[in-house]
C-alpha cells in the first residue's frame, strides 16, 4: 500500500468522534448561516483537538483545523481525494448529463475569466434585468437550506426560483446565437464563440455556466468586499490607501475618475494589497474547503478549516486583530504555506494573476470609494 494513502488512514483511523447533538444537527443543516454551527466547531476544537470525526447534514466528515493535514490532502486532489460539494449545493449547480474532464474544464475557465471581466453586458431590458436578479437572489436560498424537495421548503422554493433563472440566461443565449451583430466583448460572447472549437462548451453548458458563475461571484465578493469595509471603518488605513490611488491619477495622462483600473496599477498599489490579504484573512464565507474520499475511507467527506490556520496565534501575532501592516515582512514562501483563502490543490484560482478575480474588484470598489471621499473633502 502507497506509504501516503496508509499515513492518510493513520489520521482517520486515529481522529477522535464528536458526538451528534441535537444541537449540531440542527446547526449542520444551515451550516452556511448558523453561527452556532461555527460555534459547535470551536467547542470539539477544543475538546477534541485539531483533527475529528463527526457528521455534517448527514455524511460522515472529517474535520481537520491540522495545517500540515490540510496541505497534504490539497496535495492530493484527484489522487486520494475530490472536490465535493453538499447536496443542496450540488444540486443547484450541477450539470445535468455534462460531465467533461474536470481539470480540462477548469484550465479553459482560468483562461476564461483571465481575459473577460463582464459576465453579462449592460445591455439588456433594465425591468427583466430586475427580474432575473430577484429571482436568482430567492433561488440561492435553496443552496443554504436542508435538501427537501417538498412543496413550501425554502429549497424547493429556491430550485423553482433557479428554473426561472435559466430560462432567462436561455433566452440571453438564444438572442446572442439568433443576432451575431449583436456580439459583446463578455464572458458570455467568449463562450459562444468557443461553441465551435471547444467540445464540452454547448448551449446546455453555457446555461448551467453562467448560473454558476453568478452564483460563486454574488456568495464571495460582496461578502469580501463588506468585511473589508467594517475593517476599514475600526483602522486608520485610509491614509495609505488614499495615497496609492492619488499616486495612479498623478501617472494617468487622463485624470478621468470612471477609468478602468488596469493590471499594472493594481500590482503597484502594495498597501491596498495588504489590506485586501488581512481582510481575506480575517473574512470567510464559509468555515472550511469540502473534499471527498477514494478510499480512505470511501466516501467520507473532509472539511480543512483554513479559518484556524489564519487565526493560529503562532503564524500571525494577535490574529484577531485587523494588521495590514503584518503582511509587509512575509515573503511568498510563508504565503503559500500559511495563507490559503482560495484553498489549494491543483484547481486553485490563485494562479490566475495571484488571485485577481477577487482582489481585483475589491481594490476597485476601495478606488472608487477613497476618489469619491476626497472630492468631498475638497
Amino acid at each position: 500500500m502507497d506509504r501516503e494513502i496508509r499515513s492518510a488512514m493513520v489520521y482517520f483511523l486515529l481522529a477522535p468522534r464528536a458526538s451528534l447533538s441535537l444541537e449540531r444537527l440542527l446547526s449542520s443543516l444551515l451550516l452556511a448561516t448558523s453561527m452556532v454551527f461555527i460555534l459547535s466547531l470551536k467547542r470539539d476544537y477544543k475538546e477534541h483537538g485539531s483533527l475529528f470525526r463527526t457528521n455534517l447534514a448527514g455524511r460522515n466528515v472529517v474535520v481537520s483545523a491540522d495545517h500540515e493535514f490540510n496541505r497534504f490532502i490539497f496535495g492530493q486532489e484527484e489522487k486520494l481525494v475530490v472536490r465535493w460539494y453538499l447536496d443542496s449545493f450540488a444540486n443547484l449547480v450541477k450539470q445535468k448529463d455534462i460531465s467533461p474532464d474536470g481539470l480540462t474544464v477548469h484550465k479553459y475557465m482560468r483562461n476564461l475569466v483571465q481575459c473577460k471581466v463582464n459576465l453579462l453586458s449592460n445591455s439588456y431590458d433594465t425591468k427583466a434585468s430586475k427580474e432575473l436578479i430577484d429571482n436568482f437572489i430567492n433561488s440561492i436560498s435553496a443552496a443554504f437550506s436542508f435538501p427537501l424537495k417538498i412543496p413550501g421548503t425554502t429549497y424547493y422554493n429556491g430550485l423553482k426560483k433557479k428554473e426561472k433563472v435559466l430560462q432567462k440566461i436561455k433566452e440571453m443565449v438564444s438572442d446572442r446565437l439568433d443576432s451575431p451583430q449583436n456580439a459583446a466583448d463578455d464572458v458570455l460572447g467568449q463562450l459562444i464563440k468557443d461553441m465551435s472549437d471547444v467540445t464540452f462548451v454547448t448551449k446546455a453548458y453555457i446555461n448551467q455556466l453562467i448560473f454558476t458563475l453568478m452564483f460563486a461571484t454574488f456568495q464571495t465578493i460582496p461578502f469580501t468586499i463588506t468585511c473589508s469595509q467594517i475593517h476599514l471603518r475600526k483602522s486608520n488605513c485610509f491614509t495609505g490607501i488614499n495615497s496609492e490611488h492619488e499616486e495612479i491619477l498623478r501617472k494617468r495622462q487622463s485624470q478621468t475618475q470612471d477609468s478602468s483600473l488596469t493590471w499594472e496599477e493594481f500590482k503597484s498599489m502594495t498597501f491596498t494589497q495588504q489590506v485586501i490579504n488581512e481582510t481575506l484573512r480575517l473574512g470567510s464565507s464559509f468555515p472550511g474547503f469540502l473534499r471527498k474520499c477514494y478510499t480512505i475511507p470511501a466516501g467520507w467527506g473532509i472539511m480543512s478549516c483554513h479559518t484556524a490556520m489564519h487565526l493560529d496565534p503562532e503564524l500571525y501575532n494577535d490574529p484577531l486583530k485587523f494588521n495590514p501592516w503584518r503582511w509587509k515582512d512575509m515573503g511568498p514562501e510563508f504565503m503559500s504555506k500559511n495563507f490559503k483563502p482560495f484553498g489549494g490543490g491543483i484547481k486553485q484560482w490563485t494562479v490566475v494573476k495571484g488571485g485577481e478575480i477577487v482582489q481585483n474588484p475589491i481594490a476597485r470598489f476601495k478606488n472608487g470609494l477613497h476618489i469619491n471621499l476626497s472630492g468631498r473633502q475638497d
